[in-house]
C-alpha cells in the first residue's frame, strides 16, 4: 500500500513538473512530457478518455510545431473511432499495434527518446568509441530490442482486458503518432512550402538540465508497470497453449536476431576496411598516417573534407570541425568566417547558422578556399580529404585511400605576441585578422575592447620553452624570458579556465583571437599552469 501511494505521488509530481515546462521553453524537450501526464491520468480510472485526448491535443501545440502537425489529425481520428465503434480494431493486427505502443510507452521514460528526437550519435561513438561487441550490445539498440518480447506479451495480455479500455485507446494514439512520424519528410516539405517554421528539439538534454528527475523517473516506471499488471487477467498457461502466441513471439525474435547481426557487422573489431560501407571511413589510413608522422597529435589540429570528422577524432587527431552539440557562440562565428559559407553556399550557411551542430567544411569541386590567418589562430596543420585538392597553400604529404595535406605555414597551440590590437566589434576583429600577413598574425593578440580588464604596457615578445600536457584539462607552460608578456592559447575560451603562476598567483584569462584565449603574464613569472576548473560541482550528474 505504501509503495502504491508513493508511486501515485511520484507520477503526480513528475506530471506537474513537466506540465510547467512549456512556460519556460516552448520549443524544446516537451514531447516526452506528454507521456507522464497521460500515465498519471491512466491511474485515475474515472477520468474520461475525451478529457485525456483534449489534454494531449492542447499540449501538443504547446510542445512544438512538429508534434502539433500530426497530433491534431490523429486526435480527431481517434475521437471518431471511440465515438462510433472500437470493436472492429480487435484483431491480430491491433495486437501488434498494442505491444509496440506499450514498448514505446514504457521505454520512452527511462531513455527519454522517441522517433521524433533529433539526437544523433557521432561515428566516433558508433564505430570505434565502443569497439567491443559486448559493450556495443549493452549501449546499443539491442538492449532495447530485447525488451520487445516482454512488452509484446504484456500487450497481448492487455488486449484481453475489457475494463481498462482507456489504456488501449491511448496506446493506439501513440502508435498512430509514430506512424505519422515515418511520413515526417512530407510534413517538412509542406511546412517549408508554405513558410511554416519547424521547431527542433532534443529530448535527451532534460537529463542534464534536471538531474534530480532521474531517480523520479524510475518511480514512474514502477507505476507504469503497476498499471499494466493491474489490468492483467489472463492465465499464463492458457495463453501459451495458443499457437498464435508462438507465431507472434517468433515474428518478434526475427528482427531481434537481425539486429544482432547488424550490430556485429557495425561494431565488431573484426570488420575489415575492404567492406564497401567502410571505404569512405578509412580509419586504418588515418591511423597509419598518425604512426608515420611520429608526433604528438595534441600539438596541432586537423579538418576533414568529404570525410566525417568523427573518423579523424577516432584516429586520435584533434579537430577544428566535428558534430558538436556544445560550443560557444564565439566559435560559431569563427567557423562561419573560416569556411566562408555565406559566399560558398548560401544553403549551407543558412543550415549551419540556424541549426548548428554540424561544424563541417564544404568545398567546391577540387577547390578548398583556405584563409591561412584563421587557420593559424585555430592551430590547424593538416587537411584530410577524400578528393584531390588544388591549393597553393597546401602541401600533399600522404596518399593512402585518403589525401592528406599540410598547411605551409601552420601556427602553434601556445605562442607569445609582441603587440596587442583592440576592436569595437567582432566584424572589425575578423576583418583585421584576414587582412594581416601571416607573420603578423603569429605575433599579435586580437582582443575586443569590452573584454579589457587592465592596462597593458610594455608587452614583450617571448618564446615557449616547453609545454607539458598533464591531462586534457591541465597544461604547464614554461617560457624563456621574464618580462611583461601575453601568452596566446589556441583553446576555446571559457570562464572556467584558470591560469596559475609559479608563485600561486591567479592570472587574468581573456577572450582573444576570436573564440580562443590569452593569458597576461606579469614580470618575473616563468611558469604558468592552465587548469580547466568549473566553479560548481554537481554530484547528481553521476546518476545519468
Amino acid at each position: 500500500m505504501r509503495f502504491r501511494f508513493f508511486c501515485s505521488k511520484t507520477v503526480a509530481a513528475i506530471a506537474s513538473l513537466f506540465f510547467l515546462k512549456p512556460l519556460f521553453e516552448i520549443s524544446e524537450l516537451l514531447s516526452v512530457s506528454l507521456v507522464p501526464i497521460i500515465v498519471f491520468f491512466i491511474t485515475k480510472e474515472k477520468i474520461k478518455v475525451y478529457y485525456v485526448l483534449l489534454l494531449a491535443l492542447l499540449y501538443s501545440f504547446l510542445s512544438s510545431t512538429v508534434l502539433a502537425l500530426y497530433t491534431f489529425p490523429l486526435t480527431l481520428f481517434l475521437a471518431l473511432v471511440i465515438r462510433f465503434s472500437f470493436e472492429k480494431f480487435k484483431n491480430q493486427f491491433f495486437q501488434f499495434v498494442s505491444f509496440y505502443i506499450i514498448f514505446e510507452l514504457i521505454n520512452i521514460v527511462p531513455t527519454l527518446k522517441n522517433a521524433i528526437s533529433s539526437h544523433r550519435s557521432d561515428w566516433a561513438w558508433d564505430i570505434y568509441g565502443k569497439p567491443s561487441f559486448n559493450t556495443s550490445f549493452i549501449y546499443g539498440i539491442n538492449y532495447e530490442n530485447l525488451l520487445i518480447l516482454l512488452y509484446f506479451i504484456l500487450g497481448l495480455i492487455l488486449i484481453k482486458s475489457q475494463k481498462y479500455r482507456i489504456v488501449i485507446y491511448l496506446m493506439f494514439f501513440f502508435f498512430l503518432s509514430h506512424l505519422f512520424i515515418l511520413l515526417s519528410g512530407w510534413v517538412y516539405y509542406f511546412a517549408h512550402l508554405f513558410g511554416i517554421k519547424i521547431s527542433s528539439f532534443n529530448l535527451l538534454r532534460v537529463y542534464l538540465q534536471f538531474p534530480i528527475i532521474v531517480p523520479i523517473l524510475w518511480g514512474l516506471i514502477f507505476e507504469e508497470f503497476r498499471v499494466v499488471l493491474r489490468v492483467t487477467q489472463t492465465n499464463w498457461k492458457q495463453f501459451f497453449k495458443d499457437r498464435k502466441a508462438y507465431i507472434l513471439v517468433s515474428l518478434c525474435i526475427f528482427p531481434i536476431l537481425l539486429s544482432f547481426y547488424q550490430s556485429y557487422r557495425n561494431f565488431d573489431n573484426r570488420r575489415k576496411s575492404k567492406d564497401e560501407s567502410f571505404k569512405i571511413y578509412n580509419l586504418n589510413a588515418l591511423s597509419f598516417f598518425r604512426e608515420m608522422i611520429s608526433k604528438d597529435v595534441t600539438e596541432f589540429r586537423a579538418i576533414s573534407l568529404g570525410i566525417d570528422p568523427a573518423i579523424s577524432t577516432s584516429a586520435g587527431f584533434e579537430t577544428l570541425d566535428g558534430y558538436s552539440n556544445l560550443y560557444p557562440k564565439a566559435y560559431k562565428r569563427y567557423w562561419l568566417e573560416f569556411t566562408d559559407l555565406e559566399n560558398i553556399s548560401p544553403y549551407y550557411f543558412r543550415y549551419y547558422n540556424d541549426w548548428g551542430n554540424r561544424v563541417y567544411t564544404f568545398i567546391s569541386p577540387n577547390q578548398f578556399h583556405l584563409n591561412e590567418n584563421l587557420a593559424i589562430l585555430g592551430n590547424l596543420k593538416y587537411v584530410f580529404s577524400s578528393e584531390i585538392l588544388i591549393n597553393t597553400r597546401l602541401k600533399p604529404v600522404f596518399d593512402y585511400g585518403i589525401y592528406v595535406y599540410e598547411i605551409s605555414n601552420p601556427g602553434t597551440r601556445f605562442y607569445f605576441s609582441k603587440s596587442l590590437r583592440f576592436f569595437n566589434t567582432e566584424n572589425d576583429l575578423y576583418e583585421a585578422v584576414k587582412n594581416c600577413n601571416t607573420e603578423e598574425v603569429k605575433k599579435t593578440t586580437f582582443l575586443l575592447i569590452k573584454d579589457r580588464k587592465e592596462n597593458f604596457t610594455n608587452i614583450q615578445d617571448d618564446d615557449v620553452l616547453s609545454v607539458e600536457r598533464i591531462n586534457s584539462d591541465t597544461y604547464e607552460i614554461i617560457r624563456s624570458g621574464n618580462g611583461e608578456a601575453m601568452l596566446n592559447v589556441s583553446i576555446s575560451y571559457s570562464k572556467n579556465w584558470k591560469a596559475i603562476s609559479d608563485n600561486n598567483q591567479e592570472l587574468n584569462v581573456y577572450p582573444a583571437n576570436g573564440p580562443f584565449m590569452a593569458v597576461r603574464l606579469q614580470k618575473g613569472i616563468k611558469k604558468v599552469k592552465l587548469i580547466y576548473k568549473p566553479d560548481f560541482y554537481n554530484p547528481m550528474l553521476y546518476l545519468l
